[in-house]
């Protein structure tokens, strides 16, 4: 017999009173553990599906960035200047992207950070196609800059168009650590590398804000001389 105290759950599944005899029981204890660990794998799938399309995006941009960029060249919607710093911008996040990559969980065994899903193509492409996404970054600064700072632009050391580059450069890398934390790496903290706070359950930590601090640094202070010699 069944005790009339018993009552439905959200599965469908009765919950089962003291009096129920024991081989129905083990039968619907199991139905109810089924039931939950099928929500629990649907869960994990739309995760994963999540993931991988983050991955999949983050790719995509990397490799479209400098097809379209060398397109708007061609046709003259862009200078020669900004054709220009977006490769020295590419060649300035290689100066981490590489290191950070060999420091990874591919090549080490006390990994920067953790892969949350699988690189989808060849592992050397992370960091190249990373560094074309940074080239993109300071494109989008200098564009900032265009429009924030009074002309002329890029002709001589100016404080305001040097702040600009510092404070959204580090805007974005900001972004770009909450939008991928959690999703396709976290970074593991260490006693170099302290964790500032917590997002999503994935840390955020220093030394990616740092490198934002100091490239843009380089970054401009190279825009400089490459400007006044295009001018020449």
């Amino acid at each position: 017999m069944v005790d009339r105290r018993s009552k439905q759950n959200s599965c469908g599944v009765i919950n089962i009173g003291a009096t129920q005899v024991w081989p129905e029981y083990i039968g619907r204890k199991m139905l109810n553990n089924a039931c939950i660990m099928g929500s629990q794998a649907n869960n994990i799938a739309s995760s994963e599906t999540i993931n991988n399309i983050f991955q999949w995006g983050d790719l995509a941009v990397g490799f479209a960035l400098p097809i379209i960029l060398f397109g708007l060249y061609r046709f003259r919607r862009i200078s020669r200047f900004t054709w220009i710093m977006f490769w020295f911008g590419v060649v300035i996040g290689l100066t981490w992207e590489l290191p950070l990559h060999f420091a990874g969980p591919e090549y080490s065994s006390s990994p920067v950070y953790e892969l949350m899903t699988p690189w989808p193509t060849y592992p050397i492409l992370q960091p190249i196609l990373h560094a074309s996404w940074d080239g993109g970054i300071f494109l989008v600064v200098m564009f900032l800059v265009h429009h924030i700072c009074k002309e002329p632009h890029f002709v001589r050391f100016r404080w305001s168009e040097l702040a600009v580059l510092l404070v959204w450069g580090s805007v974005f890398e900001l972004v770009v650590e909450l939008s991928a934390s959690g999703v396709a790496w976290v970074y593991i903290p260490r006693w170099w590398n302290p964790a500032l706070f917590q997002f999503r359950g994935a840390d955020i930590t220093l030394m990616p804000q740092l490198i934002w601090i100091a490239a843009p640094i380089v970054f401009y202070l190279v825009a400089l001389a490459i400007r006044r010699r295009t001018l020449r």
